[in-house]
């Protein structure tokens, strides 16, 4: 059974473990009913460079089970928006009531525009010794960089309209 398997994992002595996994944003409840106290990171990028970044190969696993097969004819880019769109709304939701102060959202973007401050807020959220300057280093040496065209074109103007209000909710385009 799932319950037994689950049995095999030991926490270490001070209960806390981490685990980097992109895809278990699909799981957060599942993880959230094995465990309730546990806290999560919502790492977001802005929808549009993830549109243009997001594997196919995820849209291909993942897509049809979360839009539906009836939108296999779209654009990659504008299913890719609306997996996006889906994945995080739902996750920002749940993070915010059901995880409430366990759940941290954590806009890339952010983290590369202030590192400093965005690092010793990521260390304090998981009570970590380790310094933000250790942080700050290793996010330097990982540049960011945008893969949407430089300019505008259709689908990518549907692909915003299509993530426009997720994103209002995770705090872009805020003055």
């Amino acid at each position: 059974t799932i319950e037994s398997y689950l049995e095999s994992f030991r926490l270490p002595e001070n209960g806390t473990w981490s685990w980097d996994e992109p895809r278990s944003i699909y799981m957060l409840p599942f993880f959230y009913h094995f465990y309730p106290k546990m806290k999560f990171i919502h790492v977001v990028r802005n929808s549009i460079d993830s549109c243009y970044a997001m594997d196919k190969d995820q849209l291909h696993k993942h897509g049809d089970v979360l839009l539906g097969v009836n939108l296999q004819s779209r654009d990659a880019i504008l299913r890719s928006a609306d997996m996006w769109n889906r994945v995080n709304a739902f996750v920002n939701h749940f993070g915010t009531n059901y995880l409430k102060d366990r759940y941290m959202l954590l806009r890339i973007e952010d983290l590369h525009k202030n590192t400093g401050l965005v690092s010793r807020q990521l260390l304090k959220f998981v009570d970590s010794p380790h310094s933000s300057l250790e942080i700050k280093e290793l996010i330097e040496k990982n540049s960011l960089s945008s893969n949407a065209p430089p300019y505008k074109t259709r689908i990518l103007t549907e692909a915003e309209e299509i993530t426009m209000g997720t994103m209002c909710s995770l705090g872009y385009y805020a003055s």
